[in-house]
């Protein structure tokens, strides 16, 4: 599976409120990653390894003063939650967001036939993703690197029992010898609005995410 050139090559004016999608590290070999987006471009994407609470907070806080972003997405199901309560200290709510990955998706499942729930992103990090590749699947540019196009293609996903969208998690990842997708993560941080119903497919883990056209492929 590998970028088909659309997005990665794709020139694409960056237009718009600048919104930063942060993914703190775990620890280990992990990275904090921060993905810069405007409108239809990804434009960047920086990452730093062992950076503590304060390093971490001190290089957003650079950040935001230098690019002036409109929101910062970060996530907070592990360590990033100092790191949002510290930088919420220092900036306004409007700013400073902070995303569960683990927490239950904004946008309510579709009903089937019978008026009843089912299906969609089991979480906000699932509904996240898939929000990412709805925009992939229009024109989008994101940074020629090797290494997102990587993470992007690397996580595996599954349905659950409830018919919803369960991404492969960081630690099942390294089990295979598959790394964090840091850089993933990030980049699907600055897409913390519903975009429509994700349409992948699949049944089990390790089957790889079938992007569009103009996206992966």
């Amino acid at each position: 599976m590998s970028l088909n050139g659309s997005a990665r090559k794709e020139e694409i004016e960056p237009y718009g409120d600048l919104i930063l999608g942060v993914d703190p590290a775990g620890g280990g070999t992990d990275f904090t990653a921060i993905a810069w987006r405007k409108g239809h471009t990804v434009t960047k994407i920086e990452k730093r390894r062992d950076l503590d609470t304060m390093q971490t907070c001190g290089w957003i806080g650079k950040i935001i003063r230098e690019d002036k972003p409109k929101r910062v997405n970060i996530d907070i199901s592990g360590l990033g939650i100092g790191i949002h309560d510290r930088l919420l200290e220092q900036h306004s709510m409007g700013l400073i967001r902070g995303v569960n990955f683990g927490g239950k998706p904004v946008e309510p499942p579709a009903l089937d036939e019978s008026g009843r729930p089912g299906g969609g992103p089991a979480n906000r990090r699932a509904e996240l993703w898939s929000n990412l590749k709805t925009a992939l699947s229009g024109r989008f540019s994101i940074p020629d690197r090797d290494s997102l196009q990587g993470d992007l293609t690397s996580v595996g996903y599954k349905y659950n029992s409830a018919g919803q969208l369960v991404l492969e998690s960081k630690q099942d990842m390294r089990r295979r010898g598959i790394p964090s997708p840091d850089e993933g993560d990030a980049v699907a941080l600055c897409f913390s609005e519903p975009a429509g119903s994700p349409i992948i497919r699949g049944h089990t883990f390790y089957r790889s995410i079938e992007y569009p056209k103009l996206g992966i492929v």
